[in-house]
């Protein structure tokens, strides 16, 4: 898009100049917004993290500790 001209003091902006700057500045944002929801909705979505167990009593490997005696 070009630089749009600003009219020097004492020159008047004509109705239909104004109307045209607005149509553009929302088009403008509409086109960012649908950009912005299109990268977002394209972005990897989250993988669920693995919960470790529920905080209680830690396992122990029972297989090399008999039965009875701690560590």
């Amino acid at each position: 898009m070009t630089a749009a001209r600003r009219p020097g003091p004492g020159q008047v902006m004509t109705m239909p100049t104004r109307a045209l700057r607005a149509f553009r500045h929302v088009n403008d944002e509409l086109t960012r917004a649908s950009e912005a929801i299109i990268r977002s909705a394209r972005a990897p979505q989250p993988r669920s993290l693995v919960q470790p167990p529920a905080a209680g009593a830690p396992q122990r490997d029972t297989a090399t500790e008999p039965e009875g005696q701690a560590a």
